[in-house]
């Protein structure tokens, strides 16, 4: 799925009115969504139904699927192999038209690969498929059989591709799966008991939200999807709570240390290319995502799955945290994120 930013007015470091939060995710479930959890420097908001059939609400500590955001737990991991010698930023990774891409390139998205990929962008065909079992080598072989894009290390354009290779480059740095070594190094040392990398494993721990996506006039359950056709770029699983932590501790150099946090803060001088940016220049460092306004920067990572939308941020000093979930029933939605999630940032923000 794309992923846009569209963070302007979630960029306030005073708390958020409450009023303003739970005005935002009133009214569930609409036309768009089945369910909100909404988490502002820990305290939690819901609004929905975490199953619209048997009307049960949504618990504090649901579960639900974190798409993308699993590319921050990826960056994590690989750079706490930099960190240790394991693997290195400027070494190649593989060669694509006689231009050698590096792990540097794959972290901030400035590799140059298309963005091809397995078809999962119409939703009755997502419906046929939706327990397929995929491998790395299926979901990249559309991308690495395209030229690039652009030189590597000129531009900057989000791809599900990079973080792929990126859990491919943790494989082969460990002798481990890359989920072993997010388990091993992020998942059990910040004890996010609610945070998994299911593999092929279709259902979700309880407690959870069922997804929904609508098809014409049916609302149809999508709760069940094997997560790998995700894979690296986004098939992880957690909570609010979790991650929260996360981000807490990440933020405070507990997960990456050194010159390698340092890196997750840095974005690339380079134009942006393509989705992924607000703006015409890149936004991205390694495995978190920018957006400033009146010279406040909020970092952290969106995610999508079918019937999943959701999102951790936080000011660098922590004075702001948000974590959202959003259960959207929109295949595509118009304006790049569910109108739940715009009223979201906006109740945040202002």
């Amino acid at each position: 799925m794309l992923l846009e930013i569209k963070l302007a007015l979630l960029l306030a470091v005073a708390p958020a009115d409450p009023g303003a939060i739970r005005e935002a995710i009133q009214g569930l479930p609409d036309e768009t969504a089945t369910a909100a959890l909404v988490r502002v420097n820990g305290q939690t908001h819901t609004s929905g139904y975490a199953d619209v059939t048997a009307r049960t609400k949504v618990a504090k500590s649901t579960r639900f699927r974190i798409g993308s955001i699993t590319k921050t737990f990826i960056a994590a991991a690989a750079l706490q192999l930099v960190h240790e010698g394991a693997l290195r930023l400027d070494d190649p990774v593989l060669t694509k038209d006689g231009k050698q891409i590096t792990l540097r390139h794959l972290l901030t998205h400035t590799s140059g690969l298309s963005r091809a990929s397995v078809r999962v962008d119409d939703p009755r065909w997502y419906l046929k498929h939706r327990f397929d079992t995929y491998t790395p080598a299926e979901l990249l072989k559309p991308a690495l059989a395209a030229p690039l894009d652009f030189e590597p290390g000129t531009r900057q354009q989000y791809n599900n591709a990079d973080y792929m290779l990126a859990a491919q480059a943790i494989e082969r740095a460990t002798g481990r799966p890359y989920g072993q070594v997010i388990t091993e190094r992020v998942i059990k040392p910040l004890r996010l008991a609610a945070t998994s990398v299911p593999g092929t494993a279709s259902r979700l721990p309880e407690p959870y939200t069922r997804g929904y996506v609508r098809i014409g006039e049916r609302l149809v359950d999508v709760t069940r999807q094997n997560p790998s056709v995700a894979w690296g770029s986004g098939e992880m699983i957690s909570n609010a709570p979790d991650l929260d932590r996360f981000i807490r501790a990440l933020f405070r150099g507990q997960v990456v240390k050194g010159a390698e946090l340092a890196a997750m803060f840095t974005i690339p001088d380079v134009p942006a290319f393509g989705p992924g940016c607000p703006g015409p220049k890149a936004c991205m460092g390694m495995g978190l995502q920018s957006a400033t306004s009146g010279g406040i920067t909020v970092w952290g990572h969106v995610g999508e799955r079918p019937g999943y939308a959701s999102g951790v941020f936080a000011t660098k000093d922590l004075a702001l945290r948000l974590v959202y979930l959003v259960n959207s029933t929109e295949w595509s939605p118009k304006g790049g994120s569910p109108a739940v999630v715009q009223k979201i940032y906006a109740a945040v923000g202002g």
